[in-house]
């Protein structure tokens, strides 16, 4: 896919006319709130802000998935879906990121 950029955001941008538009919002939003948790002094999500994230970040991981942009590995514990949706919302942070990195790296 040749995805070039600094960031999340300009990656996203370069190949955002592949990828469908709901998946791109949903990656945005995610970039967005991870820049504000880094960069921002005392941004702090609220309670449902911090649901709207999760959910995000599930949703992006299952379209990666079915689309077979990530590959799926089986844990002793189960499937790499449920082994992301017991995971701790710091965890989840660092597994979308991962997906979204790895499905551009995979379709350079």
């Amino acid at each position: 896919m040749g995805a070039q950029g600094r960031g999340l955001h300009e990656k996203i941008t370069s190949i955002e006319s592949m990828i469908d538009s709901s998946v791109v919002n949903k990656i945005r939003y995610i970039a967005t709130i991870r820049n504000k948790v880094l960069h921002e002094d005392g941004f702090d999500l609220d309670q449902d802000s911090m649901s709207h994230f999760e959910t995000a970040c599930d949703q992006v991981e299952m379209a990666l998935a079915e689309k077979e942009y990530t590959k799926s590995e089986k844990s002793s514990s189960g499937s790499a879906y449920e082994t992301y949706k017991n995971s701790s919302t710091i965890k989840k942070v660092a597994i979308a990121i991962f997906a979204v990195a790895a499905f551009i790296l995979a379709n350079r």
